[in-house]
């Protein structure tokens, strides 16, 4: 009964167009724009930040339960930042 694990959030909380989001982790701040894509993992929304470049957002979707989902979400990062190819998009922020 005690080491039940929690229910798994099935529906991830999407940003709304125009809203302001700041990292945690550069204090920087991206303003939100439409869907643009979706995969197994996350859903992609387009974003710019303060100086208006064009960027894209990866919003994770709640597949499994948090530690497990933030231990793919390192992992990936990870790879992301190493990995240097023209069909690979560049990490400016997590």
């Amino acid at each position: 009964m005690g080491n039940e694990p929690a229910p798994v959030a099935r529906n991830p909380i999407r940003p709304s167009p125009g809203e302001l989001i700041t990292s945690l982790a550069t204090g920087n701040t991206y303003t939100m724009g439409d869907k643009i894509g979706e995969g197994g993992f996350g859903e992609v929304f387009a974003c710019t930040d303060v100086w208006e470049n064009e960027l894209a957002a990866k919003v994770l979707k709640p597949i499994a339960e948090h530690d497990a989902v933030k231990q793919r979400a390192l992992n990936e990062t990870r790879n992301l930042i190493t990995l240097r190819h023209p069909n690979v998009t560049y990490i400016h922020d997590t």
